[in-house]
């Protein structure tokens, strides 16, 4: 009787445990996946940044200096900066990898509206470099 008692504690045991392993590795399973999911949504962040730099300075070097240099004033008009704003959510997004802008709405980012911000932080950066 005392043997039996001793079997079924220790199945019990086993049972409880095996378990228990099961629920940890879910657990750190789901974190790690959390963990690779912000990883990647990062480093499409950051993928998005540095191709709207990248079209900042081209369209600083093919429109920009040629529009400023036209105008009596040397400055851009309303409708120019309009025109460079759509220029420039056009051209860093067809720079884009599909796989990129997917992730990147999934986790419900603005993209126009970090093409946006990340080019007018950059403008600012380079005319204070300018200046």
């Amino acid at each position: 009787m005392k043997d039996i008692l001793i079997e079924y504690g220790v199945n019990i045991a086993v049972y409880l445990i095996v378990t228990l392993i099961g629920v940890l590795g879910a657990w750190v399973s789901s974190k790690l996946a959390k963990k690779l999911e912000l990883a990647n949504i990062k480093a499409a962040t950051e993928s998005v940044v540095s191709a709207t730099q990248t079209t900042v300075l081209e369209l600083q070097q093919t429109v920009v200096d040629d529009l400023k240099a036209a105008a009596e004033d040397g400055k851009l008009t309303e409708s120019e900066v309009a025109e460079l704003g759509t220029k420039l959510l056009e051209t860093t997004a067809s720079k884009l990898s599909v796989p990129v802008i997917k992730l990147l709405e999934a986790a419900k980012v603005d993209l126009t509206a970090l093409i946006k911000s990340t080019a007018e932080a950059y403008i600012k950066n380079m005319k204070g470099y300018w200046e």
